[in-house]
């Protein structure tokens, strides 16, 4: 009976041994697994964060020239917050425009800073 409870053991103590082995191979793949998805997810919000900086970057520089025009033509204070006013809602425009290009699947046009669909509002953008 002694050498039949060792046989015993040793019988668990091997396919207790593989099942750990198989319970470690698979946290390792689902690690790996979170590990890609995690680096990619970060990669997807750093691009997301570069837009929205090229875009805010782009207001803050139309907000900026809006002001200097309406410093340097004289402008009253009502007359150059309108036109302060104006040119933030456009560039929102011109913002929103690109996003709805880009979930559209359609082209951007980068002579207008790549925030203007083609063809879209190119009448509004020159007036």
């Amino acid at each position: 009976m002694e050498g039949g409870v060792d046989g015993l053991r040793e019988e668990v103590g091997g396919k207790l041994d593989a099942a750990l082995a198989d319970v470690k191979a698979r946290m390792d793949a689902v690690a790996a697994e979170a590990k890609r998805s995690s680096a990619a997810l970060r990669a997807e919000i750093d691009e997301e964060l570069d837009e929205q900086r090229v875009f805010f970057s782009a207001k803050v520089e139309a907000v900026r020239s809006a002001a200097e025009a309406a410093a340097a033509s004289g402008a009253d204070d009502a007359a150059a917050e309108v036109n302060i006013e104006r040119a933030a809602r456009e560039a929102d425009v011109r913002r929103l425009s690109a996003e709805l290009a880009s979930v559209r699947g359609l082209p951007v046009d980068s002579a207008v800073g790549a925030a203007q669909p083609k063809g879209i509002g190119k009448a509004a953008a020159a007036g």
